[in-house]
């Protein structure tokens, strides 16, 4: 209903639906996959912290790169490249 007061047509109001759907599906795979690689809640407790409280974009360099450094270490992912 605001989207239609504020004069905005079905097709963008449709498109920001689809949006914020799939960027909340997109970050429970990015918790999920931190929780499956970590092994412990506290990682991706600890990044979503990050994620609401870091200053400009420091929050998302350092969730990204905790995610690749879990993955680069560890064991299932290094099976995965042995086999």
């Amino acid at each position: 209903m605001p989207g239609l007061l504020a004069g905005h047509g079905l097709s963008t109001i449709m498109m920001s639906m689809l949006n914020e759907i799939g960027g909340g599906i997109i970050a429970g795979l990015f918790f999920i996959c931190l929780f499956e690689y970590s092994g412990s809640l506290l990682v991706p407790i600890m990044v979503h912290a990050l994620f609401d409280y870091s200053y400009q974009w420091w929050g998302i360099i350092i969730g990204l790169v905790v995610f690749f450094y879990l993955i680069i270490t560890s064991r299932k992912f290094n099976l995965k490249i042995l086999k």
